[in-house]
């Protein structure tokens, strides 16, 4: 997609604002920034149900897709800071080999896709939510310390995701979990 964008001339929507100038390239984030690739695993395998893993699969693929809708009606462009050789940003130049040339800014996918992650960990698996929230918010942080995200990405990201459990995925978590409950249970909130 960035190079059918750059193909056209796009040049892209500058987002910055004086807190993305003040806020320090912390190219040890990346660290943080790479754990979003773990964390979409984890919808569709925390609730070993098949149905759960279609709808979570079904709210992951809404988040992309709308994502990637953004990006194209809404080209928000980053300009990325040279990558060189301190801690972290080996990872930085894999990420580079996407070659998005800064695109794909608005809204964060990264932070979307956290935020779906973390509240599927939150209503599933109440055990896991402790870490899954740790990940998300140092995921959150990372997009704008590493600099390949504006600010207003995070919230709008985190809204999306989201938009997507609420609307895809919490409905069915609700009626996994009371399945789960004893039969007693079960019948008193009834």
């Amino acid at each position: 997609m960035p190079h059918w964008l750059v193909s056209r001339g796009v040049s892209g929507i500058d987002l910055a604002t004086p807190l993305d100038r003040a806020i320090p390239y912390a190219p040890a984030a990346a660290y943080a920034y790479a754990l979003c690739y773990v964390l979409i695993f984890v919808p569709p395998l925390v609730a070993w149900d098949a149905r759960l893993f279609r709808h979570a699969a079904r709210g992951i693929t809404a988040v992309l897709v709308t994502s990637f809708a953004c990006f194209v009606a809404f080209p928000a462009r980053v300009r990325y800071p040279p990558i060189g050789g301190d801690v972290g940003e080996w990872i930085l130049r894999k990420n580079a080999l996407f070659a998005d040339f800064g695109f794909n800014a608005f809204p964060s996918l990264h932070v979307a896709l956290a935020v779906f992650a973390a509240l599927s960990v939150h209503d599933a698996r109440p055990a896991l939510r402790v870490p899954v929230w740790l990940a998300t918010v140092a995921i959150a942080l990372s997009t704008v310390l590493v600099k390949r995200h504006f600010v207003v990405d995070v919230p709008a990201g985190a809204w999306l995701g989201g938009a997507c459990y609420r609307v895809l995925l919490a409905g069915e978590v609700a009626t996994w979990r009371a399945s789960l409950a004893p039969q007693g249970a079960r019948d008193a909130s009834a």
